[in-house]
């Protein structure tokens, strides 16, 4: 499996890379423009990835930005779909989201994130790892 990793906060992007890379290979960016390059050039090379991990609070291009241009180069130039998983440390994130932000999302995952709670979102999406 490949993850992108689009995370402001360095603690919380070394963390996620660490677990990831656990179950598979990881990019990762500190921003929604780098990121969203990263996404756009995983689907130019043919090998889009399978999950990205997007943080909900950024500066610059925000996590609702880079979600809805992630959509949009989806549509472009594939057919494939990503599963996107928002992550924050709010509680409940869906409060910051709008319900055509939701619609775009696969998952959530409250910070700091837990192996278990990492584990248990990848399945819900259909990416568990094998055992």
């Amino acid at each position: 499996m490949t993850f992108l990793i689009i995370e402001d906060e360095f603690a919380s992007r070394r963390i996620l890379v660490t677990l990831l890379g656990r179950v598979g290979e990881t990019e990762d960016a500190s921003d929604g423009e780098s990121g969203l390059e990263l996404f756009r050039t995983s689907i130019q090379r043919g090998t889009p990835y399978d999950a990205v991990f997007l943080d909900i609070m950024m500066p610059g291009m925000d996590g609702h930005e880079t979600l809805v241009e992630i959509r949009r180069a989806e549509e472009i130039t594939t057919n494939h779909r990503t599963k996107i998983i928002m992550t924050t440390s709010l509680d409940d994130p869906r409060e910051l989201m709008t319900p055509a932000d939701n619609k775009l999302v696969d998952a959530y995952l409250v910070k700091p994130v837990r192996w278990n709670s990492l584990i248990a979102v990848l399945d819900s999406v259909g990416l568990a790892p094998e055992s």
